[in-house]
């Protein structure tokens, strides 16, 4: 058996931001990580992305985004969503004490598996979720084979 071991001094020269824990927390937790590939435009939402027997489902959270803000393009087997959540000031001056809610462009870009049908793609918006549906191809779905045993 192979033993992995932890650099703290790496880690710490790298600093605590984001994806640079990722795999000392996949490391301990087994953490499945969605094929998500993050972006220096601006912030990044929220995204799930699971596979069901027949599908293989994206949701990301974009509450607050108005549709015509949201620009969804799939080429090949990558599917990229960019969109800009505006910040809604109405002409007032604002001195925040608390300011969570990210504003501004965002893109997410998802490497999809080869096993999805790009022609037979749904995507909704309810709700604040934006959920992106992807039908399997016929081979990839997962079929029941009974095996003679000699």
């Amino acid at each position: 058996m192979t033993e992995r071991r932890l650099n703290i001094a790496q880690l710490l020269a790298k600093g605590t931001s984001g994806g640079d824990l990722d795999p000392y927390f996949d490391y301990f937790f087994g953490t499945p990580r969605a094929p998500v590939m993050s972006s220096d435009k601006g912030w990044q939402p929220s995204a799930d992305l699971y596979e069901t027997d027949t599908d293989i489902v994206i949701v990301i959270d974009i509450a607050g985004i108005s549709i015509k803000d949201i620009n969804l393009t799939l080429a090949k087997q990558s599917l990229l969503l960019q969109g800009t959540r505006q910040e809604d000031s109405r002409g007032q001056t604002r001195q925040y004490h608390k300011m969570e809610i990210a504003y501004g462009p965002f893109e997410l870009t998802f490497q999809l598996p080869s096993s999805v049908q790009p022609d037979n793609v749904q995507a909704d918006y309810k709700d604040g979720l934006l959920t992106i549906r992807f039908v399997k191809c016929e081979k990839s779905l997962k079929r029941r084979l009974t095996i003679k045993i000699r």
